[in-house]
């Protein structure tokens, strides 16, 4: 008996009486039929991935299209316009426009260069009459006031070089894109200065139809400025009423925008949103985009003839075949083969795929920094600007959240190096001191927000010079402590540094040992092991308000590895955590780093701030060379209500201390004649007829911008009995207060809280000073801050002469202490540039680099000319303002309540209620000759005669009911 082999699926076939040949038959077809479905989905997706390579290729080649011929008209045109902008005998009849032969040589110019423009529009303005000209049409006079007139304002005052302008012609149905240049003539001083303008106009219109007739109908082209708004396509609408690309494509708009502002200038990139397809593109001629889109076809057939007739063709041949081969071949495994082959050939193509894929996607998140920086940086320069409280928060939440973004990606792709193995460690010297004051400068404001305590202990043996890769220690610092901040809810963060010996003791290195301990949530002891992994977050119920990707302890823990150390952790949940990073350094110099300033820190919602005490009967000593720093000492301690007293020199200084009894002096460091320290060994060595110590005992404490190692220990050993660094920040001069002012001659007032408090504000605006740190510098009050800028021009106008030449060797001690005094009351009001000048140059003084003095100097004296020539006319404006608002010498009814409130503490003597009236009426926008008045009331108080500040009041309040009456 023979046994049959078994058939596939027969068991199907036989119950049913099908015959085997029938049944292997069916078999077939039903196998066929399985493949026959599988190429078909494969071809649908190949179809798709085609479909869309051909329709992204149409696209990139109508936009560069698009690109190259845009740029070459623009680059033709503005060439021309240029050229034409540099030719003497234009600069000369801008200059003089009334002389008639200019005006015929301009013509002629402007004809001759019109016969290059072809048909375009040629026009000119100059600065003089701000009459518009133009070959083809009358000629108008500009108004620089009509906000219409903008393109002119832009090009002669915000113009180097040239600006771009696009405007829509309804009547004519044209767009015009105007390419505007500035005309300059040469100053004395070598400096450029705008006499006038003028440009050509391109017609769009033209470039933007034949471009449209150029492709395919379906591509639709769209060019969209900074602003967003569309500047030519083919609905003309779009471009007259400056649509906005979001308003026109929705949600693919904004992806374009945001496309358009990540990628590089020669970059094109595409994307598909909602069945269509664009590429994004950039025009850096005109500081322009470019989209272009169209509609995907459908996925199932490709738009390639070609393919389709190979692939059905083929489809059929391998149906042919396989219904033969399986007839005469029955059993053969080999279109079991050839999928498999197939299959694999598959896998290789989709893990090159995904390769390339993973290699993109890297290179793109890398090109997003830039557009990413220039966001925080716009976002910052309009934090700066004179704007709306609302739009002040927008910009601030931009700001952080491009930070927070930047951050992310930062981490990131600088995970994606090192563990690529791109990860470079450079070795170069640095500075530990400057080093550490970035990074808790940088946690210090990370805390502004924060309840929690900040805590510094640096050890001062440490060498401040040392070799190693300052960039990457900064970050593992900054992760620590960032990391730290965010963990811990209340409070505190210490931060300690110090020092050890290399395990070879070997003299030129060092274990620089970095520890940051929280009071925060902890770590749990089971995720003590994942700590250091990537993108590992803990207890996400507890920290879902936390930002970040679980990168940075990783990073951390890497960095500090190719660094030759390592960082360990040690946690209580809900307790804290210390994080402790060390690796070797090589010494430069094995000088110690010194004693660092004090940085504790803490900033609690609602905490009591600003002074404890008022001491009006304390007598003060400021002496200052400066007269912008006396005031900014006097606007600060304003607040104490104390006698205070000023001297402008240390012999002025020590006459005063003969004469009078104070119980505190502030001596500056470097004044010309005598300084600092002289005039201090000079007040020791006084005698005392009565034969008490009080030349010996009264405090001094040095007023010093000095803030270097070793400092503190100097002036201690000079006879000083402490020290302040400038610029004075409020929160060490209420320390030192608190520290020297006898207990028995305060008195305790009540505080305000950070929430009760308003901030003040300054309506000075002056170019070149950041007037709200100048404000804040000088006891943060608009009329102290007015002294204080009124004061340094002149100080500023009195020293100009020394600057107007180069100093001999003789004079340059001299000249040193004269810029110094300069760079401390310029960085006092808020002018950093002015005080970064004047600190160069007394580096160069003490250096006695003559040729770099010589090299700046001319600069430096045009800058603080100028400096005081805008502080002056900033202070005139205001002033004006103030006068304009208030009657000649009258009392508004707003005010009047505080003179006659002032009166009544007068009357009954009380120090305190007088002080605060005096210092809110200061504040007051009043009159120049009240603000005299005032003065005078302020004077008598001083000298505490009552009764004549009184008669004050008095004659003030008659001399305004006086004019009521009349009027």
């Amino acid at each position: 008996m023979k046994i049959k082999s078994p058939q596939p699926f027969a068991f199907l076939f036989r119950k049913s009486g099908i015959s085997g040949k029938r049944s292997f038959l069916l078999f077939s077809c039903v196998l066929f039929l399985i493949i026959f479905i599988v190429s078909i989905m494969t071809y649908t997706i190949s179809a798709r991935q085609i479909n869309r390579s051909a329709i992204e290729q149409q696209l990139i080649i109508a936009s560069e299209t698009m690109r190259l011929r845009l740029a070459t008209v623009i680059n033709g045109e503005l060439a021309l316009v240029l050229k034409m902008a540099d030719t003497p005998i234009v600069q000369q009849y801008f200059q003089n426009p009334s002389d008639a032969d200019l005006e015929s040589a301009a013509d002629k110019e402007f004809t001759s260069f019109r016969q290059h423009f072809k048909d375009k529009i040629v026009f000119w303005v100059n600065d003089v009459d701000k009459i518009f000209y133009s070959i083809e049409s009358p000629p108008y006079v500009v108004n620089p006031l009509d906000p219409e007139s903008y393109w002119y304002n832009m090009t002669l005052y915000h113009t180097l070089e040239y600006n771009f302008n696009i405007n829509y012609n309804p009547d004519l149905q044209q767009i015009n894109l105007w390419v505007n240049v500035p005309v300059f003539t040469n100053e004395e001083d070598g400096g450029k200065k705008p006499i006038g303008m003028l440009g050509t106009g391109v017609n769009l219109t033209g470039f933007s139809n034949s471009l449209h007739l150029d492709f395919d109908k379906n591509i639709a082209l769209y060019l969209f400025n900074n602003l967003n708004e569309i500047t030519t396509a083919a609905d003309y609408d779009l471009i007259a009423n400056k649509v906005l690309l979001t308003d026109h494509l929705g949600d693919a708009g904004a992806e374009i925008i945001r496309i358009a502002h990540e990628q590089s200038d020669s970059e094109i990139r595409s994307f598909i949103y909602d069945g269509s397809m664009y590429v994004v593109g950039y025009i850096p001629q005109l500081d322009w985009y470019l989209t272009a889109a169209s509609k995907l076809p459908p996925n199932f057939i490709a738009v390639d003839a070609v393919m389709n007739i190979v692939f059905f063709g083929m489809l059929l041949l391998i149906l042919a075949i396989f219904i033969v081969f399986n007839i005469f071949v029955a059993g053969s495994n080999s279109a079991i083969e050839k999928q498999n082959r197939q299959l694999l050939e598959a896998n290789k193509k989709a893990a090159a795929a995904s390769e390339a894929k993973s290699n993109f996607l890297a290179k793109m998140s890398h090109e997003i920094r830039t557009p990413m920086n220039a966001i925080i940086g716009m976002s910052e320069l309009i934090l700066r600007e004179d704007i709306s409280v609302t739009v002040s928060d927008n910009a601030l939440n931009v700001k952080q959240a491009g930070t927070n973004l930047l951050s992310i990606i930062n981490d990131i792709l600088d995970f994606s190096k090192i563990e690529s193995g791109n990860m470079e460690i450079l070795s170069e010297e640095y500075r530990l001191a400057s080093l550490l004051h970035d990074v808790i400068n940088i946690i210090r404001m990370y805390l502004d927000e924060k309840a929690i305590l900040l805590n510094i202990n640096i050890s001062d043996s440490l060498p401040n010079r040392l070799r190693g890769d300052e960039a990457h220690i900064r970050q593992v610092l900054l992760n620590l402590l960032s990391n730290a901040a965010k963990y811990t809810k209340k409070g505190s963060v210490t931060f300690s540094v110090w020092g050890e010996e290399e395990k070879e003791k070997d003299k030129d290195k060092i274990i620089l040992v970095f520890q940051v301990a929280d009071t925060g949530i902890g770590i749990k002891e089971e995720d003590m092991g994942r700590l250091f992994g990537e993108f590992t977050q803990f207890d996400s119920h507890v920290n879902k308000n936390v930002e970040g990707t679980g990168l940075g302890l990783a990073i951390t823990k890497k960095l500090c590895q190719a660094l030759g150390g390592d960082v360990s952790v040690s946690s209580v949940y809900g307790e804290g955590s210390v994080f402790t990073a060390s690796f070797p350094q090589i010494v430069i110099d094995c000088t110690p780093l010194g004693e660092l300033d004090d940085y504790t820190f803490k900033h609690n919602e609602g905490e009591k701030i600003g002074m404890r005490f008022t001491a009006p009967g304390v007598r003060l000593l400021i002496v200052d060379d400066i007269a912008t720093n006396l005031n900014v000492a006097k606007g600060l301690l304003s607040l104490y209500q104390m006698d205070i007293t000023t001297a402008i020199s240390g012999r002025e200084a020590i006459g005063l201390i003969k004469q009078n009894r104070y119980d505190l002096v502030f001596m500056d460091h470097m004044m010309p004649e005598m300084d600092g320290i002289e005039a201090v060994e000079a007040i020791r060595a006084l005698g005392d007829s009565r034969g008490n110590s009080y030349f010996q005992t009264l405090p001094i404490i040095a007023l010093t911008a000095n803030a270097v190692t070793g400092m503190k220990e100097m002036f201690l050993s000079k006879g000083f009995n402490d020290y302040l660094f400038k610029p004075i920040e409020i929160s060490k001069l209420d320390g030192l207060m608190d520290k020297w002012i006898p207990p028995e001659k305060r008195i305790n007032v009540e505080k305000q809280t950070s929430s009760e408090r308003k901030r003040e504000t300054t309506d000075i605006k002056v170019d070149r000073i950041d007037t709200a740190r100048g404000l804040s510098m000088t006891g943060g009050t608009e009329a102290g801050y007015r002294k204080v800028l009124a004061a340094f021009r002149k100080d500023a106008l009195d020293r100009l002469s020394l600057f107007e030449h180069d100093p001999s060797e003789q004079e340059l001690s001299l000249f040193t202490t004269n810029v110094h005094a300069i760079k401390s009351a310029a960085g006092t009001i808020g002018a950093a540039s002015v005080s970064q000048e004047a600190a160069e140059l007394e580096a160069a003084g003490k250096a006695g680099d003559l040729a770099l003095i010589a090299e700046r100097l001319p600069h430096f004296h045009h800058d603080l000319k100028e400096l005081a020539e805008q502080i002056g006319a900033g202070l005139n404006r205001v002033e004006t303002v103030e006068i304009n608002s208030e009657g000649a010498g009258e009392i508004s009814a707003q005010y009047s309540v505080l003179f006659t409130e002032l009166a009544e503490a007068l009357k009954q003597e009380d120090i305190g209620l007088i002080h605060r009236i005096l210092a809110e009426l200061e504040k007051k926008p009043l009159e120049a000759k009240t603000k005299e008045t005032i003065s005078s009331i302020s004077n008598a108080v001083l000298m505490t005669e009552f009764e004549e500040a009184i008669r004050e009041i008095e004659t003030l309040t008659d001399k305004t009911n006086s004019r009521r009456s009349n009027t």
